[in-house]
């Protein structure tokens, strides 16, 4: 896992594993930050139903990354009225 990443964290569980076994993710945005990709090898991972992000250990290791955007945040309200 590549930390600190700007903008969040990212921590596996277990830390390390053989090939073949599920490794999953708890992918933290900081407040201010979504979630904007997270990559495993290189290769895009989606997150499951429930939000949360996994895959299987390859043989020969993983480097799992991700990138987090800074929400904008709306300060001028008066163009809406």
């Amino acid at each position: 896992v590549n930390n600190p990443q700007e903008g969040g964290t990212i921590t596996a569980k277990p830390t390390s594993a053989t090939a073949g076994t599920p490794i999953n993710l708890t992918v933290t945005p900081k407040e201010g930050f979504e979630i904007e990709g997270v990559t495993m090898n290189g290769e895009a991972l989606k997150a499951g139903a429930d939000g949360k992000y996994s895959f299987t250990m390859p043989a020969g290791g993983a480097t799992v990354s991700a990138t987090f955007k800074e929400l904008k945040v709306l300060t001028n309200f008066s163009k809406f009225w």
